[in-house]
C-alpha cells in the first residue's frame, strides 16, 4: 500500500530488537519497513524523542515530513517532542491517555486513507 506509494515507514519501538523483529517477521511485514530501530539501542528512552530523531536521520526525512503512530502516551509525547505529527491508534484496553495527540484512528485502515487523503493535498 504505502511502500508502493513512496512512503518510507520505520519502527521505533521500546521492546527489545527481537522482540521486534520476532513480531514483524510473524505477521509477514518486516520487508514493508526501511528502518527498524528498538530501544534499547539508544541512550534515552521515549518520551525522550532520539528514537524517532534517528529514524528521521537515517531516513533522512524532515520532522515536519513524518508522522507518528502510537498507541501510548509516552510515545506520543516522544513524537511531539521529536517536532512530528502524532496519529493514536485508539486503544481503551489499557487506560492510555491518548488526549495530546494529534489526531486519532481507530485502525491501521483508517491510517492509511489519513495518509493518502493528506498526501493528494485534502489536508488533515
Amino acid at each position: 500500500m504505502l511502500k508502493n506509494k513512496g512512503i518510507q515507514m520505520a519502527v521505533c519501538s521500546s521492546s527489545p530488537y527481537e522482540t521486534v523483529m520476532n513480531m514483524l517477521e510473524d505477521m509477514g511485514i518486516q520487508s514493508y519497513f526501511d528502518y527498524i530501530e528498538s530501544g534499547e539501542n539508544l541512550a534515552h528512552f521515549k518520551p525522550n524523542p532520539d528514537i524517532y530523531l534517528e529514524a528521521l536521520r537515517r531516513l533522512k526525512v524532515d520532522a515536519s515530513e513524518a508522522i507518528v503512530y502510537e498507541d501510548s502516551q509516552i510515545g506520543i509525547q516522544a513524537g511531539k517532542n521529536a517536532g512530528m505529527i502524532t496519529i493514536a491508534r485508539e486503544d481503551l484496553r489499557y487506560g492510555q491517555d491518548q488526549s495530546q495527540a494529534d489526531f486519532c484512528v481507530k485502525n491501521i485502515k483508517e491510517l492509511v486513507r489519513w495518509i493518502e487523503r493528506v498526501n493528494h493535498g485534502k489536508g488533515y
